[in-house]
Parts: structure tokens; sequence; C-alpha cells
């Protein structure tokens, strides 16, 4: 003779999973669907290079009283503001488009390295000024 104590706990506990996975099943989805095709946090990544960058500009206005010009670019904050400037993670450069003394656009044309795009291969701005 078996237990009522078993159907019991094995749907108690069966109650309990499937909400749990069905919510982190739709999270799951949810992020994918809103970050395209990104399922590795790359863009994320693009995105936090953009500010990275911008702050660094910060820094350089608040030393210098101008931020770098077109010419200069941003190689002009490493060293001293930045270790280095790197690509951004699909290997492009990042864009610097200064548009007066105390304005300027640091951008990653997204994966594909072209203006315009949708998804991973939009474009990420971060303005300074």
């Amino acid at each position: 003779m078996s237990s009522p104590r078993l159907p019991f706990a094995a749907g108690f506990a069966l109650g309990a999973i499937t909400p749990v996975v069905v919510i982190l099943a739709l999270a799951r989805a949810l992020t994918f669907a809103y970050a395209g095709l990104d399922g590795d946090g790359t863009y994320g990544i693009a995105v936090m290079g953009t500010r990275e960058l911008a702050a660094a500009i910060d820094r350089y206005r608040g030393q210098y009283h101008h931020i770098p010009d077109a010419r200069e670019g941003l190689s002009k904050l490493a060293p001293e503001f930045l270790p280095s400037v790197e690509t951004d993670p699909w290997g492009h450069p990042y864009i610097y488009d200064p548009s007066g003394p105390d304005w300027a656009d640091v951008l990653s044309y997204g994966a594909d390295g072209k203006p315009g795009g949708s998804g991973v291969d939009s474009d990420l701005s971060a303005r300074f000024g």
C-alpha cells in the first residue's frame, strides 16, 4: 500500500518548481528578443566601452579645459586617462566625432562596423559635453 504523502510531496515539488522554470524560460526568451542575437553580452560591452571613453574625455577636459580635437582623436586619452584605447568588441575602432570645443560623440557602429543597422548591428553612441 502506498503512502498518500508521496503523491502529495511529488505534486507539491512539481508545483513549486514549474513556475520557476517557466519564469526563467520566459526571461531567457525576452532577453534574447530584446537583445537581438547578442546572447554573449557583446553589445553591452560595447555600450560600456563608449561610456568609458566618454568618461575619459570628461577627465581630459577637467585637466586641460578642452576636449581632444579630431586630429588627436581618442588616442590622446592614453595612457594618462585610460591604459589604452581598445577597439570595440567586434574589433572595429571606436569613432570619435567632436562637434566643437565642448561636445563629442563616441560611437561604435555595431557588429557589422557600418553606420545604421538594427539589433547587434545598430550604432551605439555616448555623448560627452
